[in-house]
């Protein structure tokens, strides 16, 4: 059998590489898994960009692997994190496929990189990410945003929580149906439950934003064995807020407006006004997702007695203040039996502020199934 040789045991920036680490990545750089003809797509020099080095190749066997996705953008040098990308879009997860566990490869620091996990939907793979041990958490993200977006949310609780962040429907690296015009609290929900299933990570903590937060409430309303307790950031509720009707009226013309008059990319920037610009240009082009979840923001079928019902502790980050989202935030503390109004939007602190109460959670070193 031919060899493929790492120069050294570390980067150029000194940091080491585990050899347990090191073997499977070489055995890999012997595939070319359907890469393309082009060098630049080849595994070697995909792997050479996550190392920060190169790997010298042997002639080797040609055995080619499927690979699921679509291959068609050029990794450049220094590119480590779309490098990371395509590795994620091999049939197999890229951990399984190389026998290593996650804990090896975090410890390999790939600037940030992790693992990217999908779950079937009938048909729509939702992307999925796990960090940490402890306590489950569950972070649903919010309109024109995607897993990203929980980035310092994440590296906050994974010391103490196990932290489970996924793109919705649409968003980042998950998919959507064909035809993806609305959607609905209730299949955001579905999704969210199967995946607390699938990975069993029952009862976990909930924490969504906006959108978000209507699909932690839906979980607190119809999965209740799911989820323990939950943090709920600028909820949209808007139903709770009669004098809202207004108001949304005029931001639906404005969107209209600039959807007819520069498209639907535009309306999402002209929806994020004032947002990051790094947050605006990674899910500009999400805009069959952004449309659905605002087709489907009055779609949670809740009145106050359904919310009374609701035992869960509940924590209400306001967000910006004198917003509406901040009203709704207020109004549902009222109505929930056991929730408390925050001011802010810090969601790591309103989680870690319940985990001590949360019992454990183990974490796999790979997902089920």
């Amino acid at each position: 059998m031919r060899r493929t040789r790492p120069r050294s045991g570390r980067s150029e920036a000194g940091e080491e590489f585990p050899p347990e680490l090191l073997k499977p990545l070489a055995r890999l750089a012997h595939q070319r898994h359907c890469l393309g003809e082009d060098d630049r797509h080849h595994a070697p020099q995909l792997l050479g960009l996550l190392l920060r080095r190169p790997l010298d190749v042997d002639a080797v066997d040609r055995g080619d692997r499927q690979v699921d996705g679509e291959l068609d953008r050029v990794v450049g040098p220094g590119e480590a994190l779309r490098a990371l990308h395509l590795l994620g879009e091999l049939g197999e997860a890229p951990l399984e496929l190389l026998g290593i566990t996650e804990q090896a490869f975090e410890a390999a620091s790939f600037h940030g990189g992790h693992a990217t996990h999908m779950l079937d939907r009938g048909g729509v793979s939702l992307a999925y990410e796990v960090r940490g041990d402890g306590p489950a958490v569950l972070l649903v993200h919010g309109m024109a945003d995607d897993r990203r977006g929980w980035a310092p949310t994440v590296a906050a609780l994974a010391p103490r929580a196990r932290v489970i962040a996924y793109d919705r429907r649409g968003y980042g690296q998950s998919g959507a149906p064909e035809v993806y015009e609305r959607t609905s609290v209730s299949e955001q929900t579905e999704d969210a439950a199967a995946l607390i299933e699938e990975l069993g990570a029952a009862p976990a903590i909930a924490a969504g934003a906006d959108f978000g937060a209507l699909v932690c409430l839906d979980l607190l309303l119809r999965h209740r064995r799911l989820v323990r307790a939950a943090v709920l950031l600028a909820p949209t509720l808007y139903e709770l807020l009669p004098g809202a009707a207004d108001d949304l009226a005029a931001q639906r013309v404005a969107l209209g407006e600039v959807l007819h008059a520069q498209g639907p990319e535009a309306a999402v920037v002209a929806y994020l006004a004032g947002a990051p610009a790094e947050r605006i240009e990674r899910v500009r082009g999400a805009h069959r997702a952004f449309f659905a979840d605002y087709g489907g923001l009055s779609t949670l079928p809740a009145g106050r007695r359904d919310l009374a019902s609701i035992d869960a502790e509940v924590v209400l980050l306001e967000g910006v203040p004198g917003t509406l989202e901040g009203a709704v935030a207020a109004r549902l503390a009222d109505l929930l039996p056991n929730a408390r109004l925050e001011p802010g939007a810090d969601v790591a602190a309103a989680v870690l502020a319940l985990t001590p109460r949360a019992g454990g959670s183990r974490s796999p070193e790979a997902p089920p199934g």
